[in-house]
């Protein structure tokens, strides 16, 4: 058993002369660690699991889920969509969007397309215009 990438680039940040804690096989265990000298921790099944779904947030959130968008309109609604496609498209429209209204990015943009709080798809920006406007002022 090892640590993943995320969990090896945390502990190979530590200093030279940190010790850390840790759990293996039941046991605990103090180790030194040398600056930039891997480390190997013996993790339990669930331990394992949390730290893999640790790891896919964090690499969601650095792909854009978890930011602030307000809507901006031209027509007073920003339709929201079951699956980023054409903007004009009516058929899929499962809800819209009014002025002024903060939704949160849920997961990674596609092309121009953010996937929101709002219950699906919305077109960041298109034809010259940005419907979802980062915001940066909460």
């Amino acid at each position: 058993d090892g640590c993943d990438n995320f969990g090896m680039q945390w502990l190979q940040r530590l200093s030279k002369d940190s010790i850390i804690s840790c759990q293996a096989q039941g046991q605990d265990q103090k180790q030194d660690l040398e600056k930039d000298t891997p480390i190997q921790i013996s993790m339990e099944p669930a331990d394992i699991l949390l730290n893999a779904d640790l790891s896919r947030r964090i690499d969601a959130v650095h792909a854009g889920a978890g930011r602030l968008f307000r809507v901006r309109t031209q027509v007073g609604f920003l339709n929201v969509h079951s699956q980023p496609d054409n903007p004009h498209r009516c058929d899929n429209v499962v809800a819209q969007l009014h002025e002024g209204q903060i939704v949160q990015s849920v997961g990674p943009s596609e092309g121009n397309w953010e996937q929101h709080s709002g219950g699906g798809w919305s077109v960041r920006e298109y034809g010259g215009f940005k419907w979802l406007e980062i915001v940066d002022d909460i």
